[in-house]
């Protein structure tokens, strides 16, 4: 799944503001709250990965064993985003050279006929 696709089918949970936690007075951990209804998360592994969006920056969570499935869809999506990116200035080049082979091939024709000689031919009677 393109990951372009996963953004768009997420949809939002809630919003919190970013609190923080307090191991000691002087280092704070920046802590986001889920809704109650995800309490039977509470205890597992939570894979965060950083992206960003717009600039901003954007986190993507994953619960469980999926670490690697989903590096590798990042990964290859990424790779399908960058070749669909070539294809498409490979066409956009192709499009280009062969308008200027066009163009260029129609200014040989006029140059041509502007420099040849034009008789007029009079058939001739035999008399």
């Amino acid at each position: 799944m393109h990951v372009w696709r996963v953004l768009l089918c997420m949809q939002p949970i809630c919003t919190h503001k970013i609190g923080a936690h307090s191991a000691t007075p002087s280092h704070a951990y920046p802590v986001i709250r889920l809704p109650r209804e995800f309490k039977g998360l509470i205890g597992k592994t939570a894979n965060i990965y950083k992206t960003e969006l717009g600039g901003e920056p954007a986190f993507a969570i994953t619960v469980g064993d999926h670490v690697g499935k989903f590096c590798a869809n990042l990964e290859q999506n990424q790779m399908t985003k960058r070749l669909n990116r070539l294809e498409s200035e490979i066409s956009e080049l192709k499009s280009f050279l062969l308008s200027n082979e066009a163009n260029s091939s129609n200014e040989n024709r006029k140059s041509k006929a502007e420099g040849e000689i034009r008789t007029r031919v009079v058939a001739s009677t035999g008399r």
